[in-house]
């Protein structure tokens, strides 16, 4: 037996799930440090992991008669059932970008010039540059099609072929219905040839029924909608550093939806919504529900421990999962077959990680 007991296990649904008095004992079939508890009525067994927080348990209940719960020890706020890949280069910035085809989500680890698919073994590396390269620094699929950037020197491919070419082309590569798009020194090029000027390299491009829209996070100003630009709303906002296109308020229009870290928010015309902290809205992503959307602030927390949140309708945001120190979590984000993938980069000592969660 270990020397704690569990108590007040409740279940993340809010199904109203106690557990108490639930002693926890070692369970060999993870290779992790992690456990199983029993329901105090004898019912089935629930696995549980485990990790020491300033010395104090902080248990998730990954399985309980088939439901995944929180159980709130010490309390990591946001917990739940997960999944976890680990990068394998120190420094390699695994979990800087990640894409989400239909069941298959793969994350890129730029700094190495790698890019991985994630199964459930482990990521597999399926595709890599040369050092230096910043391959995979673009990251995206379309319709079953893995594209990756590589901004040095510069160049877009698509499933393993160069599809394109010139200098500092693939920074920031975009899926759009037919074919992509990808920043350059000055502006967007697009796989039909088009292009934009905008006098600087995007941060973000995405396609709001075929016209493309590019955010900036810096200069003044804050997106561009084709060649015309917008006024940023206030200095050191950093509107324009992420943008994501979806129904966020559930009234089954789609919205353009502009991150602004700078101010630790994110916009949607001139409304803005968030936290005000942490780098909030530094990455987005679309819920499977109309109304749903994923932000992540990878500076919340102490050390830039990083955190992701969910916005229902554009309510308040609710924390769906925090991270350690240095972890940075919530750099990335996707989503795919009802779980949120999230990027967590790390220190430069570090190789990264993702994480995935069941959406809510």
């Amino acid at each position: 037996m270990l020397g704690y007991r569990v108590t007040d296990m409740l279940d993340a649904g809010r199904r109203g799930l106690v557990l108490t008095d639930t002693w926890v004992t070692e369970c060999p079939h993870f290779h992790q440090p992690q456990f199983r508890g029993q329901a105090p009525d004898g019912g089935p067994w629930g696995y549980v992991s485990g990790m020491l927080r300033r010395g104090l348990p902080c248990l998730l209940l990954i399985a309980c008669d088939g439901a995944g719960v929180t159980v709130d020890g010490d309390g990591d706020a946001g917990a739940r059932p997960v999944t976890e890949w680990a990068g394998s280069v120190v420094d390699g910035g695994f979990g800087s970008r990640l894409a989400a085809g239909a069941d298959t989500v793969y994350a890129s680890a730029p700094f190495a010039a790698r890019v991985y698919r994630l199964d459930d073994a482990g990521p597999v590396e399926v595709s890599a540059g040369t050092t230096g390269s910043f391959f995979g620094a673009g990251l995206a699929m379309q319709h079953g099609v893995l594209l990756v950037g590589e901004p040095v020197p510069g160049r877009v491919w698509a499933d393993g072929k160069v599809v394109a070419e010139e200098a500092g082309l693939g920074g920031v590569v975009a899926a759009r219905q037919r074919g992509w798009v990808a920043s350059t020194a000055t502006g967007w090029l697009a796989a039909d040839g088009t292009r934009g000027a905008l006098g600087r390299r995007p941060d973000a491009l995405v396609d709001d029924q075929g016209v493309i829209v590019a955010g900036a996070a810096f200069g003044e100003f804050s997106i561009w909608r084709a060649d015309v630009p917008g006024m940023r709303l206030a200095p050191g906002d950093e509107a324009g550093f992420a943008l994501v296109r979806c129904d966020v308020d559930g009234d089954g229009v789609w919205e353009v939806v502009v991150g602004a870290p700078g101010r630790g928010v994110l916009l949607v015309g001139e409304a803005a919504y968030g936290t005000g902290t942490g780098r909030f809205g530094a990455a987005l992503a679309c819920g499977t529900s109309p109304g749903v959307l994923y932000v992540g602030a990878p500076s919340e927390g102490t050390l830039h421990a990083g955190a992701v949140f969910r916005l229902a309708r554009l309510g308040e945001p609710e924390l769906l999962r925090a991270g350690d120190p240095l972890d940075e979590l919530g750099t990335a984000l996707a989503v795919s077959e009802g779980r949120v993938y999230i990027g967590a980069p790390g220190p430069a000592a570090g190789a990264g990680r993702v994480v995935a969660l069941p959406e809510r």
